[in-house]
């Protein structure tokens, strides 16, 4: 893994990360405005009159899809936040560990070259 290699994986590790943040407040004014919208419905269903049940039958359909609606923004924000690797730090720091090993190792000869080279294989 060259230098390039290992700044281009930090650079793209970076724009995932960013992308993460701005999607997360996103998904959290979604939840609102979907809770907006089924606590909406609910006040309209409970004051529709008993008798009139075709209007309250399409309310209560205009309830439970909001409600859906709700659930679906809360399993998009649980499923966006599992993206994230939970030890990025360590994934970072393994990267550029192993990066920096293969450098070293190019740049003075790894102990099995400098081995083969003094034995003469």
């Amino acid at each position: 893994m060259t230098p390039a290699a290992v700044e281009r994986a930090l650079e793209i590790r970076r724009e995932f990360d960013n992308q993460q943040e701005e999607a997360a407040p996103l998904r959290c004014r979604a939840i609102e405005r979907s809770q907006i919208a089924a606590d909406l419905a609910q006040r309209r269903f409970l004051l529709v009159d008993p008798g009139n049940r075709l209007v309250a039958d399409t309310l209560e359909a205009t309830l439970n899809d909001a409600l859906r609606a709700v659930a679906t923004a809360r399993e998009e924000r649980k499923r966006g936040q599992l993206t994230c690797p939970p030890n990025r730090g360590k994934l970072t720091h393994a990267v550029i560990a192993k990066a920096n090993s293969h450098v070293r190792c190019a740049e003075q000869g790894c102990r099995r070259d400098r081995r083969r080279r003094t034995l003469g294989r």
